[in-house]
């Protein structure tokens, strides 16, 4: 019925925004830590989880502008799948959150951004990895060394997200 409909796209949203709040919470938690409580011991390291907290903060920010939600008939798979169309060779999106009182060009631009930051988290997962094994045989590397590295990962995705929106 309508009113069961109401009540769960409702529910639906007020979850996503507390997992938003959540995990923004604890992104600018991190990016605390490491600026202001990290151990002398490891502060090359926790340029590596800079970089991690401030991906994620953009993610959960850009999602929450965007707001692709989808619906499920499952009560558990609420908001786990974003809701995407296939049209012939391509895809249509639909976003639920801000960006779609401000125009469909917003919601694009915001999406395309969401998607650029899950790429520098992923390969700073990766990096971090690789740091790990590296110090086990070598000295840590400088601060300044992983932000040049971490500089030379993000550039693909940036020149890729400034791409895309050059396109419009």
């Amino acid at each position: 019925s309508g009113t069961t409909q109401w009540i769960r796209l409702v529910f639906s949203l007020m979850l996503c925004w507390v997992r938003i709040a959540f995990g923004s919470e604890r992104s600018n938690f991190l990016v605390y830590l490491c600026i202001f409580k990290t151990p002398r011991v490891i502060r090359s390291y926790a340029v590596l989880m800079l970089n991690f907290a401030i991906s994620d903060f953009g993610a959960c920010i850009t999602d929450l502008f965007v707001g692709q939600r989808y619906q499920s008939r499952h009560f558990l798979l609420m908001n786990i799948l974003f809701r995407l169309i296939p049209a012939g060779i391509a895809l249509a999106y639909i976003s639920n959150g801000p960006c779609k009182y401000i125009s469909r060009t917003a919601c694009y631009v915001g999406y395309s951004l969401m998607l650029h930051f899950f790429a520098p988290s992923l390969w700073s997962l990766l990096l971090s990895f690789a740091y790990r094994y590296y110090i086990l045989f070598h000295p840590s590397p400088s601060r300044t060394t992983l932000m040049l590295i971490i500089c030379i990962i993000y550039t693909p995705s940036f020149f890729q997200w400034v791409r895309s929106v050059e396109t419009l």
